[in-house]
């Protein structure tokens, strides 16, 4: 930054106090209240030898563009919950043979946070979060779709706006039934954020998407994924479980929309568990 190169290297102190209060109702349909009081720590320090090295406006804007924010909060929050708890046992998902419980129906959650000096420290914002999903089960096709979107208003806040912290994301997963001795598994995310306080980056990459290339090869803020995995049924040799996979994998990690790129890959694998360790 500002022609100079600074170690991003830095002392964190963290401290997190809740004080918490639920309440649940019903049963084919739950309903969760909580709400309670929360201290937040999060302070992040230079080194003294890098505040010695460096100009005092190359610390600045290392300091607004790299590190995380630091705060101290005191805050009240409210959180409501609902969901239908239905559950259906499936195998040959992600575990091969062992059973695994497929939520269906509704999920939604909703949260606010309201952080002021009278209730310790300095920071003031009002923060919103909520989420959304469904589980849909249609002769063994699985389809889940969610959802989510957080926001808060600080006006003390480094970047050039009151609203920071903007977060959306959308997700899909849908496998198909068996076809044969394979199955078909296509999902998709995609995450957008702004005025980030934390100065977070999505990665692609190595094992969870874009496998075809190095792990965290590409970084940003912002990320979009799809993908497409044929995996076969398992074999049993011995105590271990073992199948093959291909895949075909896009996506991108991108600073602004207007740097969105695609990038794939495709590869072939094997998946080995062994259930003694899967517990």
């Amino acid at each position: 930054v500002s022609g100079e190169s600074i170690p991003f290297v830095y002392h964190r102190e963290l401290g997190d106090f809740k004080v918490r209060w639920i309440q649940s109702y019903g049963l084919e349909r739950k309903h969760n209240f909580s709400g309670g009081y929360r201290s937040l720590i999060r302070t992040f320090v230079l080194p003294s030898e890098t505040v010695r090295d460096h100009s005092t406006a190359a610390l600045e804007e290392f300091q607004n563009q790299e590190m995380p924010f630091s705060e101290k909060a005191g805050m009240v929050y409210a959180n409501y919950r609902f969901y239908t708890p239905t559950y259906h046992p499936k195998v040959d998902i992600n575990s091969y043979a062992w059973t695994e419980d497929f939520r269906v129906g509704p999920s939604t959650e909703t949260e606010f946070r309201f952080a002021h000096p009278a209730f310790g420290w300095s920071a003031r914002y009002v923060e919103a979060r909520a989420t959304a999903d469904w589980g849909f089960d249609w002769e063994d096709h699985l389809l889940n779709t969610g959802m989510g979107a957080v926001i808060r208003h600080q006006p003390e806040a480094p970047p050039a706006t009151i609203w920071v912290d903007r977060l959306w994301t959308v997700k899909v997963a849908y496998v198909l039934p068996s076809w044969g001795p394979v199955r078909f598994h296509i999902g998709g995310r995609f995450v957008r954020t702004s005025f980030d306080l934390d100065h977070g980056e999505e990665a692609l990459g190595g094992n969870g998407s874009l496998r075809g290339y190095p792990s965290n090869f590409f970084r940003g803020p912002n990320l979009w994924t799809g993908n497409l995995e044929i995996r076969t049924k398992p074999l049993n040799l011995y105590s271990s479980h073992v199948g093959a996979a291909a895949f075909f994998d896009l996506g991108d990690a991108f600073e602004t929309p207007e740097q969105i790129g695609v990038h794939g890959s495709v590869g072939l694998g094997l998946r080995v568990v062994f259930p003694q360790f899967n517990r």
